[in-house]
Order: structure tokens, then C-alpha cells, then sequence
């Protein structure tokens, strides 16, 4: 619905809309996303590209007021997914400053940006200022994982080709599988890119435009560029250059979605362009399916559900402490209290959702170490008395000290002060931003409703 709604913003034509909505969502690369790697995050960030498209189109080309629309986008996607952020953020920074090159940018356009980028703020204080705060109390990850992984710069224009063609689905963590993982954006995204390269010259300037964006999405996404150079840098903070191709997937969709647009008695193909992409996903679904059979994935047992752990805190393990070890942390040892000295009595930990309890007994003072990670944020209490804690060991687990006699702990994470009252200022920022604009939207198309009214009598 997003995409099909994003795409009457740019051509008013529900057939084109209908199949740019059908093509992008139905990509390989997107299901690829969902159902092979997992990444919730990146498959919600989809949502969110066609919204932020339909934001630039309506700011940048229609020159329109309508300046909420981007800055909705662009926070969805804050929330969703940050590392599709920085690279939407070097397209809309990039573009901007071509813009600005070939003097097209009026200073209306540059008002409604800021208004665009300060909303933004407003809107993702929720998101940003609470990621800031938990990584100035723990050292995370993030750090050692923003960098280009060694084993995908190597990714080669031939290993997207390849794996396009394959239509192979898989991880390499995958039990019973013996292939590494191999990303490509499926055979129907390769037909339209090669395509729309033979077709160049015969391509409008809209077509051009976007199909020239995807065409250098291809490009980032391979070793071509030389990303070894950039790894260390902010642009490295994505990890896999192929992830440049969730973008390459809405440059084609929307590549195919105008030509349908700008041709008037295209309905055949229309259709035919729906049917083909539904054909190739379906087959991808297929693969996907047949794959995860092999790996015995639906069948997650007591004796197979410990080569899945280790994928528990993601492949990055970006927020995890800086030194967690996947391989070592998800033993049965570290699901337990460790004490500084033997307990005369300790009970395994009872978890609830966000609620962990367990009982102790010791002759003197003692130092427990709990099986979470020391976030700020988390209330711990003894017999009801709250008490301090902090982050100690490789894994910055939670530590307290603990008095003698026979206590039960609770720990409850119940969040900090700043991420309850920037959750509030965001959400009161998003309603009024958003009431304010489908006031106006609904007011104005009232207004156009009485002109046409009034027009025909």
C-alpha cells in the first residue's frame, strides 16, 4: 500500500502504481531479506523508500509545499533501519548538491528542506538520542562491526551476475547446506537493468534519471567502486556493499513503473511486466522453501536449536558489549548467576517478557554477576530495596553487590528518563506534524473538489 500510494504522488496513474507496487514487492532481493538473511530491519526500511522517493519528487521536481511527506519517509526509516539511512542520506545529500550545481534550487526549495530536516529531528528524537545515550554508558560492537567485512568486498559484478541468474537462497550458517551465501537481486531485476541499458537512448528523461540511479546502486554494490579504501570511513558503516542493491530494487521498480506511466496503451505489458514478476518470485519462494527443508529449519529441536543461537544477537552483533563472543556467551553456563564466592542457596532465574527473578542465600556480602547485558536503563531491586549495578566482565554483564542472608532480586528493565520523555516529545511531534499536514492535504483537495464543482455547473 505504501509503494502503490508513494507512486500516484509522482505519476497519477493506478495501473503504473499497481505495477510498480507489484514489482518492488515481489523483488528477490526483499524477500531475500525476509525470509533467508532475517534483517527485519532492512525488509521495514522498504516500506519507507517509496514514501521518501514520492517526498523528493514532490519537493525537488513538482516544487510543491508538501515537505512532510520526505521528513515521514525519512523518519520511518530512522526507526526501521539506520544503516538504509546513510545510504539514502548520501542520495538525498548527493542529489541536493547537484541540484545546487546546475542552479536549480530556489530558496522556497531550500526553506522546505530545513522545515523537512528539523521535523525529522523532532520526530526521531525517540530513536537517535537514546542510541547515544546507551552507547556513552557501554562500550558496543558498533564500532568494531561499522566497517566494510573483509569476506564482501570482494563481491564482484561476475558474483552478481551469477547469483541473479541462480536465484540461490541461502546463508552460509545454514545446516546441511554446503554454499556460502550468495546475494544477487534476482533474474527479473538483472533482465530490466540490462534492458533499460540496450533501450538508453529511447528512455525519457524521468526514466533516464532513475534508471541511471539504480544502474549506479549496481555499481556501489560491486567491487568496482573501490570500497576497500572507504572501510574505515562513515561510508563503510553500511558492511556490505550489496546492500546497495534495496536501493537498486526502487530505482528499477520505479524505472518500470513510469515507462508503464508515460505509455498509454501499455496495459498488455502492464500485466505481462505483473505476471512475470509474480512468476519469479513465486519460483524464489520455492527455492527458499526447498532450502530451508534441507537445512531442517522448520524443525528446530532441543538437539539442533544451539547452531541457531549463535545468530541471536545478529550477524554483527552490533549492540551487544565490544567484546561479546557469539561462541562462547550462549553456553548453558552464562544463563545462570555466577557469585564471587559458593551460595549456600541459589535458584535458577525465572524470565518473564522484561522480568527476571530469582532467590539467594549467602553467609556474608557477595558480588553477583547476572546473565544480562549491563544497558543502562535496567531497575534492579533486592527484597524490594533498589540497588545499584553495573556492567563488569567480557561480556559487560549486569553486577551487583548483594548483602548476607536470604534475598530475592528482581531485575525489570524499565527504561531511562530521557528515552521515556524523548518517546513522548517524538510521538507529540509526529501527531502534530501529521495532523497539521492531513488538515491541510484534506482542506485543499475540498477546496479543488468545490472548483471542480462549481466548474461544471
Amino acid at each position: 500500500m505504501a509503494a502503490y500510494a508513494s507512486f500516484l504522488k509522482i505519476r497519477r496513474k493506478p495501473l503504473a502504481a499497481f505495477v510498480f507496487s507489484m514489482v518492488y514487492t515481489t523483488a528477490v532481493y526483499r524477500a531475500l531479506d525476509a525470509f533467508v538473511r532475517g534483517a527485519l530491519g532492512e525488509n521495514l526500511a522498504f516500506i519507507f523508500l517509496p514514501i521518501i522517493a514520492a517526498g523528493m519528487y514532490e519537493l525537488y521536481v513538482k516544487r510543491t509545499d508538501n515537505w512532510f511527506l520526505l521528513a515521514f519517509g525519512v523518519t520511518g526509516l530512522m526507526y526501521a533501519h539506520m544503516l538504509s539511512l546513510v545510504m539514502v542520506l548520501e542520495f538525498l545529500v548527493g542529489g541536493f548538491l547537484v541540484l545546487v550545481g546546475m542552479r536549480r534550487v530556489t530558496w522556497r526549495m531550500v526553506k522546505y528542506t530545513i522545515l523537512a530536516a528539523i521535523s525529522t529531528l523532532l520526530m526521531g528524537l525517540g530513536g537517535y538520542l537514546p542510541m547515544i545515550e546507551m552507547s556513552s554508558h557501554i562500550a558496543l560492537k558498533l564500532s568494531e562491526s561499522a566497517t566494510i567485512w573483509p569476506n564482501f568486498i570482494l563481491y564482484s559484478l561476475g558474483d552478481l551476475f551469477e547469483n541473479s541468474l541462480s536465484m540461490y537462497a541461502s546463508t552460509s550458517n545454514m545446516q546441511n547446506v554446503g554454499q556460502a551465501f550468495r546475494p544477487g537481486m534476482g533474474i527479473f531485476m538483472l533482465m530490466t537493468a540490462i534492458v533499460l541499458v540496450i533501450r538508453w537512448r529511447k528512455l525519457n528523461q524521468a526514466v533516464k534519471v532513475v534508471a541511471g540511479l539504480g544502474l549506479l546502486t549496481i555499481f556501489l554494490s560491486t567491487n568496482l567502486f573501490p570500497w576497500s579504501l572507504f572501510s574505515k570511513t562513515i561510508f563503510g558503516v553500511i558492511q556490505f556493499p550489496w546492500r546497495y542493491l534495496e536501493l537498486t530494487t526502487l530505482f528499477l521498480s520505479l524505472a518500470i513503473g513510469l515507462i508503464v506511466a508515460d505509455r498509454p496503451a501499455s496495459s498488455h505489458v502492464a500485466w505481462g511486466l505483473v505476471l512475470a514478476t509474480c512468476i519469479v518470485g513465486f519460483s524464489y519462494a520455492v527455492n527458499i522453501n526447498a532450502t530451508m527443508l534441507n537445512a531442517n529449519i522448520y524443525r528446530i529441536t532441543d538437539e539442533n536449536a544451539t547452531a541457531y543461537y549463535e545468530d541471536a544477537t545478529g550477524g554483527g552483533s552490533e549492540y551487544a558489549p565490544e567484546d561479546f563472543d557469539s561462541t562462547t556467551f550462549f553456553k548453558k553456563t552464562t544463563y545462570s548467576v555466577t557469585a564471587s564466592h559458593q551460595l549456600t542457596r541459589l535458584t535458577m532465574p525465572t524470565q518473564t517478557y522484561n522480568d527476571m527473578r530469582f532467590t539467594y542465600t549467602s553467609s556474608k556480602p557477595v558480588t553477583l554477576k547476572l546473565p544480562k547485558f549491563g544497558y543502562v536503563g535496567y531497575h534492579v531491586t533486592i527484597s524490594g530495596k533498589t540497588v545499584d549495578y553495573w556492567p563488569s566482565g567480557k561480556n559487560a554483564q549486569i553486577t551487583i553487590a548483594a548483602p548476607a542472608g536470604t534475598h530475592r532480586v528482581r531485575v525489570v528493565y524499565t527504561g531511562t528518563a530521557l528515552q521515556h520523555v524523548t518517546g513522548w516529545l517524538s510521538l507529540v511531534a509526529a501527531l502534530g506534524f501529521g495532523g497539521w499536514w492531513l488538515l491541510r492535504e484534506t482542506r485543499r483537495q475540498r477546496a479543488t473538489d468545490e472548483r471542480i464543482t462549481t466548474g461544471s455547473e
